[in-house]
């Protein structure tokens, strides 16, 4: 049997493109390096967030850095955020400081100061 590397077996067009065989649509979270997205039933805590893009649904307690955050509506965030824009569903405990656009839904909670 002709053993052959899985580069010779894939179509040219995928190889050199240098995508990933199970992400074939380039609109996939894990196409884009810069996007952070924690799920609903995920609990992070610990050191700093520093991205472009992040989306929350679950539970956050640490500090977060980034140009836009979208924060869900069955998402808690517990720490300081500074950002760009910010759209809040959610609930948000700490300070915010925002360079640009901060939209807050009807849904939110914000405790804390705000500052844009």
């Amino acid at each position: 049997m002709d053993k052959k590397t899985k580069s010779e077996i894939l179509p040219e067009n995928i190889v050199e493109k240098g995508k990933q065989v199970f992400l074939n649509k380039s609109d996939l979270v894990g196409d884009n390096p810069n996007k952070m997205v924690i799920g609903s039933g995920t609990s992070f805590r610990g050191s700093d967030i520093n991205t472009d893009y992040i989306e929350i649904y679950g539970k956050v307690e640490t500090s977060i850095h980034s140009k836009i955050i979208y924060v869900g509506t069955a998402a808690e965030i517990i720490g300081p955020i500074t950002c760009d824009h910010i759209e809040i569903h959610g609930s948000v405990s700490g300070g915010i400081q925002v360079n640009g656009k901060a939209t807050i839904k009807k849904s939110a909670t914000v405790v804390g100061t705000l500052r844009y």
